[in-house]
């Protein structure tokens, strides 16, 4: 009988907390959510990179950074196009 036990991959916490906070910076917590998926994702990303195929999650990481990064180009478009649009009816 054999005692080893196969080793098993865990999944990084962080990277699901990076998809977490990519989808509510989103939807629901427009910047900061953005940034903390985006720094959560790049940091879990690095951490499994790192472990040497003990950890998973890499594409939790990767779809955490990608939401991040369209919510924030997303919500900072809006922003900048609001302010755009209060800039013109000063000068109109």
């Amino acid at each position: 009988m054999n005692d080893r036990t196969p080793d098993v991959e865990k999944t990084n916490v962080v990277a699901v907390v990076a998809l977490v906070c990519g989808a509510l910076g989103f939807i629901a917590v427009p910047i900061v959510g953005s940034i903390a998926g985006l720094v959560f994702g790049l940091r879990a990303k690095r951490s499994i990179e790192r472990s040497e195929g003990k950890e998973g999650g890499r594409e939790l990481a990767v779809a955490g950074i990608v939401l991040s990064s369209v919510g924030l180009a997303a919500w900072s478009g809006l922003l900048l196009f609001g302010f755009g649009i209060d800039v013109l009816r000063s000068i109109f």
